[in-house]
Parts: C-alpha cells; structure tokens; sequence
C-alpha cells in the first residue's frame, strides 16, 4: 500500500466534524467527513482526489451535517469556495437541498452575495425560485441584502427560465403541435 506523502498540507479535523464524531462516530458514511472538511477549508486538490478515486453516492455526496443540516456543497457555497463548488456538482451532489432552515446553496449565496458560487450553481441549475427562510426566494434575498450582482444573475436565470417554460411547437405546415407552459 503506497502511503506516499501528500502536496498538500495536513489540515487538522474541523471542530464541527471533530464533535460529529464524538458524538456518534459511526453517524457519516465513510468519506463523508473528509469530504464535509475539504469543502470547507478549500482543500481543492484533495476535494479532487477524492472524487476520482471514488464513486461516492449520494449518502456521502449529500450527507448533513448533524448540528446544522449543512452538505459539502452548501458549505463550499457559503465560503464561496467556487472550485469546491463545481468539484461537488460535477460529482453529483444535489444543488437544491436544504440545511435545517430550509435554506439551500443558492439561498445563501444570494443572501450572502457570494457571487462566484452563485453562478455555478445556477449554471449547474439550481431552482432559483425555490424559497428559503421566512418564504423569500434566492432573487427576493440578494434584493433585499442588496447584492446587485447576484441579484442580475438570479433575475436572468429566472427570466431565461420563464422563456424556456413558455415554448410553443410548430409544425412545418403552420400548424400547432405542442405548447409547453
């Protein structure tokens, strides 16, 4: 077994996952607190290595944080950690679920004006009317937070939305065939 050494420094167990495993040690999925940390602190690279090497479904890809109810992806989201970010989504993990306040990745990019993750997540498809807390949604957030930049980004992908929702079929002949709404 190689156990070659790392380029990447050894980063300690945050105290979130430390308390995780203290408290029930066999809580996560294998791999899913490793993943938890390397979302969080930005380990790119190793966030990488982890997701090429394994296959991991969607118990680690999407496991929550037992105190909070937050994944990998809304963790590297609320950090704006934009490489992580794309690293998660690109391994599958689910864009829109939401922590114990009902609040998901995109909701706290909006409400925290982190601009770059909130373009990958939309570029990945995140629901950007899907409400958070107190009933707002992403857009209805960075309004009121005055994130000019997510609020752009969240009215054209709700405005690009709305035009692929509303397409209507036509035949060759002229006829309609379809209309999606």
């Amino acid at each position: 077994m190689d156990t070659g050494s790392s380029n990447q420094p050894k980063v300690e167990k945050s105290e979130e996952v430390q308390e995780c495993e203290k408290s029930d040690p066999n809580n996560a999925p294998e791999g899913a607190l490793r993943l938890y940390d390397c979302a969080k602190n930005n380990l790119i690279e190793e966030l990488s290595a982890l997701c090429t090497r394994h296959a991991f479904n969607s118990d680690v890809l999407d496991f929550r944080h037992q105190s909070s109810g937050q994944t990998p992806l809304f963790v590297a989201s609320f950090y704006d950690h934009e490489e992580c970010v794309q690293l998660l989504l690109d391994a599958g993990c689910n864009r829109d679920l939401p922590d114990i306040n009902g609040d998901t990745p995109l909701f706290v990019c909006a409400y925290m004006g982190k601009t770059r993750s909130l373009k990958r997540l939309i570029a990945a498809g995140a629901d950007v009317h899907k409400v958070g807390k107190n009933g707002k949604t992403p857009l209805q957030a960075a309004s009121k937070r005055k994130h000019a930049d997510c609020e752009r980004f969240l009215a054209t992908a709700a405005s690009k939305e709305e035009q692929t929702c509303n397409i209507m079929c036509i035949n060759p002949g002229g006829s309609e065939v379809c209309v999606i709404a």
